[in-house]
């Protein structure tokens, strides 16, 4: 996603820390809601991380951020819409709704980057791109025309 030099890992915390090599972010309430724990350790969710993100990625990125956990941990639109609704003042939240309401279009490879391209170029009708059909995420879709491409191998898909 970013290039160059990978970020710093960043916590959120009630209180301000300084922690050598970690980025942190102050906040003064984090709804109970908003944390999980993993492997015994104190976590915002998914949903609450992205949430947090939108004000740091552009829309392209804070796209291809929410997919992941779209696809990987079957976090929903609707999880971070919730949140969304106790912060929706936060740093990026319209830009994060334009991406829940499939607004940004995303593009997860080289290769689907090049074919919507290519499909911009011709001045072809372009589709809706890594959306869910009947279950099933797929790479382009032109719901009007019933048409369906999929770019990626099993590797992604399967």
């Amino acid at each position: 996603m970013l290039k160059g030099k990978p970020p710093p890992p960043e916590i959120t915390t009630p209180t301000y820390r300084r922690i050598e090599g970690v980025r942190t972010r102050r906040t003064r309430h984090i709804d109970p809601r908003d944390v999980t724990i993993v492997h015994g350790i104190r976590v915002t969710t998914v949903a609450r991380t992205l949430v947090d993100l939108a004000g740091e990625l552009d829309p392209h990125e804070l796209a291809r951020a929410c997919h992941e956990p779209i696809v990987r941990y079957r976090t929903t639109p609707g999880q971070v819409e919730i949140v969304l609704a106790r912060r929706p003042r936060a740093p990026g939240a319209a830009k994060l709704r334009a991406v829940l309401r499939g607004d940004v279009r995303v593009t997860l490879s080289i290769l689907e980057r090049g074919f919507v391209t290519r499909l911009g170029e011709a001045n072809l009708l372009l589709p809706r791109t890594n959306r869910k059909v009947d279950g099933r995420w797929v790479d382009c879709r032109w719901p009007d025309r019933h048409l369906t491409v999929e770019l990626d191998s099993y590797r992604y898909h399967g």
